[in-house]
């Protein structure tokens, strides 16, 4: 399996997932002309996807969908919630399937399972997606932790997971403080520390990369986030865990998961390109 953050951020958030036959967009929330562009800049085509997942209805998770749907005649799987909210911007007429927590939806080889989670949005979930034994998930926007993201995080190969703010440059930032109470206060964001202490419990023991996500501009740091994530992990997991950034603007690069044989772990490797 192979998979690439194309944005992460309040800027817009996408997520490429792809494995030997299917790929799938986890959320849209760049306009279309850029998912396209930088899908194209990897060497991947738009027209091979098997769908579009959203996660919820807040702008910078759909922003890109209606043409990505309309231009390559891609299936939206997303909450019927999400779904009547948006029909309205992205158009009814489209390949729609609703999502309903626990659902597990087959294509073309890859198995993608919803999770429901706890964020400010009318039915939002995250996704888990496997291909055989490799199992890789995406979890941001969410405001607390519960057993639900626990059982998610304890089988995964790599995670993409959030890392939205540090406590403290959240307190001191220019904010205001309705917006300060919406990320902290249990149904918006998390922080730095929450999140790496939960994966230190929680995280699957052979899973080898966190990319972190949807950090905020003015509220976090890359520096921040890798340093509370190593304080929490490091001593707990395997030496070989690899910590990253998925970038708010750019690409990641493509991170490669290989299982050599069925008894061997996935192996990791990072380049630039598919």
């Amino acid at each position: 399996m192979r998979l690439c953050t194309l944005g992460s951020g309040s800027s817009g958030n996408a997520t490429w997932i792809g494995g030997k036959q299917g790929s799938v967009l986890i959320d849209a929330g760049l306009s279309a002309k850029v998912i396209v562009q930088k899908m194209f800049s990897l060497g991947l085509d738009p027209a091979k996807l098997d769908g579009v997942f959203l996660t919820h209805e807040h702008q910078d998770h759909w922003r890109g969908v209606a043409k990505l749907l309309r231009d390559y005649s891609l299936p939206l799987f997303t909450g019927q919630r999400t779904y009547d909210f948006l029909k309205e911007k992205i158009g009814q007429h489209i390949n729609f399937q609703a999502v309903k927590e626990g659902d597990v939806f087959q294509l073309s080889g890859l198995a993608v399972k919803s999770y429901g989670l706890i964020h400010d949005a009318l039915e939002p979930y995250c996704y888990r997606v496997s291909e055989g034994d490799v199992k890789v998930a995406v979890v941001t926007d969410l405001g607390q932790l519960d057993e639900r993201i626990a059982e998610l995080v304890s089988r995964v190969d790599a995670l993409v997971f959030e890392a939205n703010y540090d406590k403290e440059m959240l307190a001191k930032s220019k904010y205001p403080q309705s917006l300060k109470n919406r990320i902290s206060g249990g149904q918006g964001h998390l922080a730095n520390d929450i999140a790496a202490r939960f994966l230190a419990k929680h995280l699957d023991k052979q899973c080898q990369i966190i990319l972190m996500a949807h950090l905020s501009e003015n509220a976090n740091t890359p520096y921040k986030a890798l340093l509370s994530y190593r304080q929490h992990l490091l001593p707990l997991l395997k030496s070989n865990l690899n910590l990253g950034i998925a970038p708010r603007h750019d690409v990641s690069g493509m991170l490669n998961i290989n299982t050599l044989t069925p008894s061997s772990q996935p192996t990791i490797s990072w380049s630039n390109s598919a």
